[in-house]
């Protein structure tokens, strides 16, 4: 998908200021002296500025980590949401575009997605596609089961920031964890991010516990 113009996002903030590039998704700090003559310089079409300056603290959070949903293909013996079945007071997609459109009001571009599992929403793409539009760096949190080429060339097409998946040691660790052959299948779907998703950051999230410490 083709997103609209290159857009570069100026908070004035107490220190100086925070420039915000929607094109490469990066975040900079700059100090009042660097900020005045950076002011003098920003002239373009494409700059937005976000004059919401507050003393003493910055105008609003750097980045949001949202669990859209609570419902989850596993039930990991360490969940700390204790996913598994939806919540019935979950956002709805219109609430969710909502919430982004106060994200890009504020001056809050970076997104990370989590659940349970993020990819059993339906509207899952939906959300990921109205941040992008607004100008919203998307990074995702996934236990990675249900990846296939086509979802992964999606991810691919949006430009995701980061997809992190789970994996919490050893094969004999996380099998114990979160399923019995969870280990080889989820080493095979980052195989397949890692084809399909070229450009992109992945990680590794790992929940250090008595068992994987060593």
């Amino acid at each position: 998908m083709k997103f609209a113009n290159h857009k570069i996002f100026f908070h004035e903030e107490f220190f100086g200021s925070r420039i915000y590039d929607a094109q490469t998704q990066e975040e900079h700090f700059f100090n009042k002296q660097d900020t005045a003559a950076i002011k003098r310089k920003l002239s373009t079409s494409d700059v937005v500025y976000i004059k919401n300056k507050t003393s003493g603290n910055l105008n609003a959070p750097l980045r949001i980590s949202l669990n859209i949903t609570r419902k989850c293909n596993l039930r990991c013996k360490h969940c700390f949401s204790d996913s598994g079945n939806p919540d019935p007071n979950e956002l709805t997609t219109k609430e969710l575009f909502n919430l982004i459109k106060q994200m890009k009001d504020a001056g809050t571009f970076f997104l990370a997605i989590g659940g349970g599992e993020p990819l059993l929403r339906d509207d899952l793409f939906q959300i990921i596609k109205y941040a992008r539009e607004n100008f919203i760096a998307v990074s995702i949190v996934t236990n990675g089961l249900l990846i296939n080429k086509e979802i992964a060339k999606e991810f691919h097409e949006l430009n995701l920031k980061t997809i992190t998946v789970s994996i919490d040691g050893t094969e004999k660790t996380h099998d114990k964890l979160r399923g019995e052959g969870n280990f080889k299948k989820t080493i095979n779907k980052i195989k397949i991010l890692r084809k399909y998703c070229p450009i992109t950051t992945l990680a590794i999230r790992v929940t250090v516990n008595s068992l994987n410490i060593n």
